[in-house]
């Protein structure tokens, strides 16, 4: 590694070799300067420099689809396993064509054919994700292309919020079954089927009311479920437990705290749950529309952002705008017709007021005023 040289000025000077030219037919080794104010950053620079460098070289006679691998390769112990898989499944089924090109000769018309073969049938939502992808990929290896692709529009997919009367047949048909428990922690308390199925009872604290959600279920690449912590620091939460379901809890509550509070894994839960809405006579709707329901009743009842994030474990209230957008249109609605009423009474009693005589308007509020209408001043 190249040692930084400090200069009159105080700054640091790092050298680091960018390629050989020919000069009066002799070879001449050119270099790159790099001044910081310290050493540290000055050598940080230009390793920096050579780093992109050999990786630029590196990557001369790479494909596409060996910049997608070794991308997803580098990320293997940083993203979940749950994403890893979802991109092993996009690499495997989608770039046959587009994976074969060298990154080199790769341009953006080549890249928007493609897409423009994805959009004619795959959904909007995958072909974003393959671009994703594909763009995570080359901003690694190949930086100095840039996309610019015209993708199909995004389709708002129709949210399903069940009824009361639907929640309470369903109830009714669960109880005694595997799936009971894991539904009145979804509609009541709104955890995700992961992080249901990742519960344990040591999480249970019946002294205290709560349980702790701070681990999930999710499938590796081999299709295992394995544990892994929330995604952010939002999913990793502590919440009161509903009088109902504490009750249901102490009933189960075993001696060995270390098991699952369910067997099921969170596939398991997918797979049964339509079986039961038909047993039920229910229309088809997800298990994760249950914890719709649960955001759905904290929005209609005015429950501040803050709280709602927290309950739903979310970071941010981008995705609780987004999701139940029609939630809050409606309560918009609700509230415009409050305010208008509002409004049209305070001018009602303005018209109102206007009409009476002037001896019949009370002062006693407003002594200031009083006084000089007794004492009017001359100009």
């Amino acid at each position: 590694m190249a040692k930084a040289k400090k200069l009159p000025s105080g700054n640091w000077s790092c050298q680091a070799y960018s390629h050989t030219v020919t000069v009066n037919g002799k070879q001449k080794r050119v270099y790159e300067r790099f001044t910081a104010p310290t050493r540290k950053d000055a050598e940080y620079l230009a390793a920096e420099f050579q780093m992109n460098k050999s990786r630029r070289s590196s990557t001369e006679t790479m494909t596409v689809a060996q910049a997608i691998e070794s991308y997803i390769d580098s990320k293997s112990n940083i993203l979940s396993p749950s994403t890893i898989k979802s991109y092993r499944s996009l690499q495997r089924n989608h770039y046959h064509d587009i994976g074969k090109i060298p990154l080199q000769k790769l341009t953006r018309q080549m890249v928007q054919r493609e897409f423009n073969l994805y959009a004619a049938s795959l959904s909007p939502k995958t072909c974003r994700n393959l671009h994703g992808l594909l763009s995570a990929a080359l901003e690694m290896y190949h930086p100095d292309f840039r996309l610019k692709t015209n993708m199909p529009k995004k389709t708002k997919n129709e949210i399903h919020i069940p009824t009361e009367v639907e929640l309470q047949c369903l109830l009714s048909r669960s109880r005694g079954t595997p799936l009971f428990l894991p539904i009145i922690l979804a509609f009541s308390m709104g955890l995700r089927r992961g992080e249901i199925c990742g519960l344990r009872w040591k999480d249970i604290n019946l002294e205290k009311h709560t349980i702790h959600v701070h681990t999930s279920l999710v499938q590796n690449e081999k299709k295992e479920w394995v544990e892994k912590p929330p995604k952010t620091y939002a999913g990793n939460r502590i919440l009161d437990i509903p009088p109902f379901v504490y009750d249901e809890l102490e009933k189960l509550y075993p001696e060995q705290k270390n098991s699952r509070i369910t067997d099921l894994m969170p596939d398991n839960i997918t797979n049964m749950f339509p079986g039961l809405l038909r047993r039920s006579g229910l229309r088809h709707f997800r298990f994760h529309d249950l914890r719709h329901y649960y955001a759905s009743i904290m929005l209609a009842n005015n429950v501040p952002d803050k709280y709602a994030m927290k309950r739903m474990g979310h970071a941010t209230n981008s995705m609780l705008k987004n999701v139940y957008q029609h939630i809050i249109t409606q309560k918009d609605q609700e509230v415009t017709v409050v305010m208008n009423n509002f409004f049209l009474d305070i001018s009602n009693n303005a018209t109102q007021n206007a009409t009476r005589k002037k001896r019949n308007l009370d002062f006693s509020r407003f002594p200031e005023r009083r006084r000089w209408d007794s004492n009017p001043r001359t100009v």
